[in-house]
Order: C-alpha cells, then sequence, then structure tokens
C-alpha cells in the first residue's frame, strides 16, 4: 500500500489528485481520505489559515451588502412589506376596511376617524426633534420633512416625518400646561397615548366636568382655590361607554398589552338611571346610526346641555366586555356630583392634574419627568396642523406621545396594481371591465395639503422598481399618476376648486379626503355610475354635515339603511347598513 510520502512526492512533481490515484493503483477517494488526515493532524499552515480569513471577509461583506440590499429594497418597495415585520401591518379596524374592500357588495366605504381625525396641534406647539424643540408653526413654512422623535414602545427614536400641513377649517383646542413650562395646543380630537396602551381622543382623557355648587360639603377636597379651578378629586371624567381595550387606530403599533376585562358593571341604587342618547352634539356614539349604543353614553365636553345632570351607568349592568375599571371610579364621582347638585358644565374651565386624576386606562404616558400642571379651554377656535410619521406614526411633544395615520394611499395604490401588494390578494373581481383603473384622489389645498402631504405619500408607498410616469396641472407638479405595467392612472384632484372641473370624468374609484363640499361629491359621483365604481371617505366630519345625512345614514328606496354602506367610526366601527359580517366590534 502507498504511503502519504510517496502521494505528496507525486503531488509536488505536479499531479493531481486522481492521477496520483492512478499513478499508484489507488482509487480517488483513499488519496484525498489519506491527504484529509495528515491535514487535521498537523492543522491549517499559515497561509492556510490567511487564505481562510479571507474567505470569511469575503462571505461578511457580502452578507452585509445583501442586507444592506434587502433593507434599501423594503425601504423603496415599501408597500409590499407592509403587513410584515417590522411594520405593523393593518390593525384590527384597518383589516376590517381592507376586508370589507374586497367584497364588491359594498359600494361606499368611511372612516369618521381612522385617518386624521382632529389628531392636530395649534401653530406654537413645540414637538421634540433631535435639534432641540420647534414650534409646529416654523416646521409648517419651512415646508420640508424633518426628523422628530417617537415612541417605539419602550424608548424614545428618532424618526422622519413629512412636511406639516393645514387642516380645513377652525377647530376646539385645549392648552395644556406641563410642570416645565411648557404650553401645548391640542385639538380636541388629537389622540394622546395612555398608560393603559391606547391612543384616546383629548376629550376621552381631558373627561367631562361641571362646576360644583359653593357651599357643598358633598364633594371632598373644594376649597376657594382660583376662579375655574378644579381639584383631581372633584372633577367627574369623561367616560366612553364603549372604551374597550387595544382601540388601535389605521397604521397604529400595539404599544402595550390589553386592559383586564370587567364582566358587567353594577347599578348605583341611589343615582337615577341614564338613559343611552347623545348629551349634546359632541357625543359620537351613535352619531351616525339609529340605533342606540352604549359608546353613547358621554357627557361632552364641547357642548352638553345644562340640564345635564349626573347619572348612572346602571343601564350598562348586563353589558359584558372589556371595559376599564375606570368606570367605578367614574361612578362614585358622579355619585358624589348627584349629591352635590352639579348641574352645568364650565364654560371655561381649568383642571389641575398635579394630583392623581385617571386611572391607567386614561392617564397620559408621560416621559423625561414632564408632569401636566393643568388644562384650559381656548376660548377661540384654532387654526391646527398635522404631520405624519413614518413607521411609529406618533410624535413626542412635552413629554407625551402623539399620534397620526392613513389609508387612502394604499387602497388608492392597490386599485392601480389590481391586488393588495403586501399579500398578492387580487382585486380584479370588483371591476366589471378589463380596462385600467381610474382612481381620483381629492384633497384639500393645493400647496399646504396636496404638495405637502398626498404627494409624498404617493411617493413613499410607490414601488421603486414599478415604472410610473406623473405629469403636473400647471398649479403644482405630480398631480397625476400613471401605471406603466398596468396603464392605471391617479388623478389627484382639490375640494377648492370649481365643481365643474371635477365634471366630466369617470372612473372606478374616488378617495376623499377630509370632508369635501356637496358640490364636489356631485360632480364626482357622476363619474363613478358607468364602471360601477366606489368611494372611499376619510374625514372628521366637523365639517360638512351633510356627508353624516345623505352618506353614513343613506337609506335605500324602502327608507332603510343602505347595506352598501360600510363605515367605520373613530372609536368603535359603526354598522350604517346593518348585515355585515365582520369580525365583531372592538
Amino acid at each position: 500500500m502507498a504511503t502519504l510520502a510517496e502521494i505528496q512526492a507525486l503531488l509536488a512533481q505536479g499531479l493531481n489528485q486522481k492521477q496520483v490515484a492512478a499513478e499508484l493503483g489507488m482509487s480517488s477517494a483513499w488519496v484525498s481520505m489519506q491527504l484529509t488526515k495528515e491535514k487535521k493532524r498537523r492543522g491549517l499552515s499559515k497561509g492556510e489559515k490567511e487564505s481562510l480569513v479571507k474567505q470569511l471577509e469575503a462571505l461578511e461583506e457580502r452578507r452585509a451588502k445583501l442586507g444592506a440590499d434587502m433593507e434599501s429594497y423594503e425601504d423603496a418597495n415599501r408597500i409590499e412589506f407592509f403587513d410584515k415585520e417590522p411594520n405593523p401591518g393593518p390593525n384590527p379596524k384597518q383589516a376590517q376596511i381592507l376586508e370589507a374592500f374586497l367584497d364588491p357588495f359594498y359600494r361606499v366605504f368611511g372612516m369618521s376617524g381612522g385617518n386624521r381625525l382632529g389628531k392636530c396641534v395649534i401653530s406654537s406647539t413645540y414637538v421634540d426633534t433631535p435639534d432641540g424643540k420647534v414650534q409646529v408653526g416654523k416646521l409648517f413654512e419651512r415646508g420640508k420633512p424633518f426628523k422628530v422623535y417617537a415612541w417605539d414602545g419602550e424608548k424614545k427614536v428618532v424618526a422622519r416625518a413629512s412636511a406639516p400641513f393645514k387642516k380645513a377649517g377652525l377647530h376646539r383646542c385645549y392648552s395644556v400646561c406641563m410642570t416645565d413650562g411648557e404650553e401645548l395646543g391640542i385639538a380636541d380630537r388629537h389622540r394622546i397615548l395612555t398608560e393603559g396602551g391606547d391612543f384616546l381622543p383629548m376629550t376621552d382623557v381631558l373627561g367631562s366636568f361641571f362646576e360644583n355648587r359653593p357651599g357643598s360639603n358633598s364633594v371632598r377636597d373644594f376649597s376657594a382655590r382660583s376662579s375655574g379651578a378644579f381639584r383631581s378629586s372633584q372633577t367627574p371624567l369623561g367616560y366612553r361607554g364603549g372604551c374597550f381595550g387595544g382601540r388601535r387606530r389605521c397604521d397604529e403599533q400595539p404599544l402595550f398589552s390589553g386592559v383586564a376585562d370587567l364582566a358587567s358593571f353594577l347599578p348605583q341604587a341611589d343615582v337615577r338611571a341614564y338613559s343611552p342618547v347623545l348629551c349634546g352634539s359632541g357625543g359620537l356614539g351613535s352619531r351616525h346610526t339609529s340605533n342606540p349604543c352604549i359608546d353613547t353614553v358621554r357627557p361632552s365636553i364641547q357642548d352638553a346641555p345644562a340640564q345635564t345632570e349626573a347619572r348612572s351607568f346602571g343601564f350598562l349592568s348586563r353589558i359584558g366586555g372589556r371595559i376599564s375599571s375606570f368606570f367605578w371610579r367614574g361612578c362614585r364621582l358622579f355619585q358624589q356630583l348627584s349629591n352635590a347638585g352639579a348641574s352645568e358644565p364650565q364654560s371655561g374651565p381649568l383642571i389641575d392634574l398635579r394630583q392623581p386624576l385617571f386611572s391607567s386606562t386614561f392617564q397620559p404616558l408621560l416621559l423625561d419627568g414632564n408632569k401636566i400642571e393643568y388644562i384650559k379651554t381656548i376660548p377661540t377656535r384654532q387654526e391646527v396642523y398635522d404631520f405624519e410619521v413614518e413607521k411609529y406614526h406618533n410624535y413626542i411633544a412635552g413629554g407625551m406621545v402623539h399620534h397620526n395615520t392613513t389609508i387612502l394611499t394604499l387602497l388608492g395604490l392597490s386599485v392601480m396594481y389590481g391586488k393588495y401588494p403586501w399579500d398578492d390578494t387580487s382585486l380584479l373581481h370588483l371591476f366589471p371591465h378589463n380596462f385600467p383603473r381610474k382612481v381620483r384622489y381629492v384633497g384639500q389645498g393645493w400647496q399646504d395639503h396636496i404638495k405637502a402631504v398626498v404627494i409624498p405619500e404617493l411617493k413613499k408607498w410607490w414601488p421603486a422598481k414599478r415604472k410610473v410616469e406623473t405629469r403636473g396641472n400647471g398649479v403644482i407638479t405630480d398631480t397625476f399618476w400613471r401605471d406603466e405595467e398596468t396603464g392605471s392612472t391617479l388623478e389627484i384632484m382639490s375640494n377648492n376648486q370649481q365643481s365643474k372641473e371635477h365634471e366630466g370624468w369617470s372612473g372606478d374609484l374616488i378617495l376623499y379626503d377630509e370632508p369635501c363640499r356637496k358640490q364636489i361629491y356631485i360632480a364626482n359621483a357622476r363619474g363613478l355610475v358607468d364602471r360601477r365604481g366606489r368611494e372611499v371617505f376619510a374625514a372628521t366630519l366637523l365639517d360638512e354635515p351633510w356627508i353624516d345625512r345623505e352618506i353614513i345614514k343613506k337609506t335605500d328606496e324602502n327608507n332603510k339603511p343602505d347595506k352598501r354602506v360600510f363605515w367605520v367610526e373613530g372609536e368603535s366601527y359603526d354598522n350604517v347598513g346593518y348585515g355585515i359580517s365582520k369580525e365583531g366590534l372592538e
């Protein structure tokens, strides 16, 4: 049998392993095994080690490049990864809209609260950025995207925000004064992250409150403070009968675990029963349906009638579900007020929040040791501003976490592509034709909304790998988009245009970002007839009340709710056209 020395001698002469095996009359496998044994015995040579290190370094560089390429690809084609980690994907409410959109039966979709529902601040409010605190008004004047601090569920992180835009109309606002002297001007429906993990509207966090009659000893800690000031112990909180846990909004990440359940709520014997109807127009619970629901029971901080007295939650006694323990405290407070004879809301209230006021479900999440000193109403309605924050969809101001979101762009692009790009669910069955789809997006002002928000959103979600042709309208650029793969188009129009400029169009989908004027709606609706098109509203409904009457509460020829309407309300989705078989209310 040949020896290792003979094998090595033949290799030294320039023969390869196969030739060595033939020369020695052995198999190639045997020669290879002998060489492997020797290599293991003596270990790697210096040159072999250096060669191996270089190979490993090359592999690591390739892996890093592939990782960077993948991250770059995901960032450039983010719509494909909408429902994949680390993106939050659709939350339950958003999933309901996306699921219902697949059913060709429904013709009208709406979100009165899922998209930019009053979640705005006034121009003087400071937001926290890596460059320090900057007023929203200054950021609006710059008109450019900027970096802002957001909350990832555990810590502050730096996120990219779009240029702020001005919301249409004037809005009811509150001044939230912090212990460090900072004042935040916040719209009534602006949402703030609470310790319970939910983004709740300012009115839910603040609560309804009533002026106590002087001289009453029924409410403890009533003292001769400055006029209009209230201790937390004497201030009844606003409440929503339908405050269920886990109320996320569109594009919103779940930041905390859910709230503990209560099986029922026991009535209080000495307090009169409270019928489930709205206390003034400020309540939103059943404003879009004729059916009373538990979400309606909330004395409005905005305009509750003067005759409203503290009443019991007794009618909730048989309603199960995930109701916060906050109601127990609320009931006791309302009992106290009933005994005190409270009757009228304070017109210009000041609430002192230095003492504990909320359960964790309603207590704002406060960062950096900052606390709320007091809250007061701003007597006049204000112009307010909003902006979008990528990935985290919230931002930090005054040590509190604030929220924002959008969905219209995703629906518009999906219709153009003929599928949901993140899971390839086809939408082609929704169209009675094989022509390229035509989408129209109706925004507000050309500069402060469409140019500042709508177009950047389209650019953010449009896949870089997908070729697109764009052109302007002579006012601003990029108002017309054509997908070169399908030939489908998206045209952006403004609610500020003359209605005649919206006429003569025929298409498959209209997206209304914030309330549109009725004349604008009529001009566009005609264009949906030929293609049996659909329409989606995302609006606050603070303006244009005709939408509530004629769209949300639309009736059929028998004067019954139109079942083709699918509407999601801000705090709980409202089944306007009953018969919608979706996954229950939250």
